[in-house]
């Protein structure tokens, strides 16, 4: 609640867990591959909830070229979220637009984004390898799509808690370690997927403590994955 009352007076969501230089960072690096033919730099937070993030103000983070980036915020329940504000009066300082990540196409050109970003959101979804997908479709030549999730979360509740219809994984195999998608039904090793279909360039999977965690919770894991799309 304390979040949510910051962020509707100052706008000020915290959306990502990297720090600002690394965002930043991200966004160079993808322009410097790519260069300036698809226009100005952009960043996409799918799968945001209702607290749409500000622009990101990479002249403060050491990356004075790019100026400050505007992050566009979509939600698959971003209709419900404008409802809500409405019946409690409050006026958003930023909005999402409504649009399920396995649309995302459908509601941007393509190779739109320097960076594509999801946290806590993908393993919402009816079906998370076409939502990387069509993260990577809006995503330039050269850039990233950033997936930050808590591991095997749907697990615990038997994938009947929430909107929790998946689970993520991070295993290691003969290359290294390997992002997989399951639950009752279905296993994929995502990494072999995206690079076999020529969606990925690079895809590095990292275990990292939970950076919301807490004493009651320790053990609890974040997967970093992050996707390169080929020039």
């Amino acid at each position: 609640a304390s979040s949510a009352h910051h962020w509707v007076a100052t706008g000020e969501v915290q959306w990502s867990w990297e720090e600002a230089p690394v965002m930043c960072g991200l966004v160079a690096d993808a322009r410097a591959r790519a260069g300036t033919k698809f226009g100005s730099p952009r960043i996409l937070n799918t799968g945001s909830g209702p607290l749409a993030p500000p622009p990101l103000d990479c002249g403060q983070h050491g990356s004075g070229d790019l100026g400050v980036v505007p992050v566009f915020a979509t939600d698959g329940l971003a209709r419900f979220y404008l409802k809500v504000f409405d019946e409690l009066s409050i006026r958003p300082p930023q909005v999402s637009v409504q649009c399920p990540v396995e649309e995302l196409r459908a509601c941007f050109p393509r190779n739109y984004f320097d960076i594509a970003h999801m946290r806590n959101a993908l393993d919402h979804t009816m079906d998370p390898l076409e939502g990387m997908r069509q993260m990577l479709e809006v995503t330039r030549p050269g850039g990233w799509a950033l997936l930050r999730h808590a591991r095997n979360e749907g697990s615990p509740g038997r994938f009947q808690v929430g909107l929790h219809q998946w689970s993520f994984d991070a295993l290691k195999q003969a290359d290294g370690l390997h992002f997989f998608v399951w639950n009752p039904v279905l296993r994929a090793d995502a990494t072999k997927w995206l690079l076999d279909h020529g969606y990925a360039s690079e895809v590095r999977t990292e275990l990292r403590p939970h950076p919301g965690r807490t004493e009651a919770d320790d053990e609890t894991e974040y997967i970093w994955v992050d996707i390169q799309k080929p020039l």
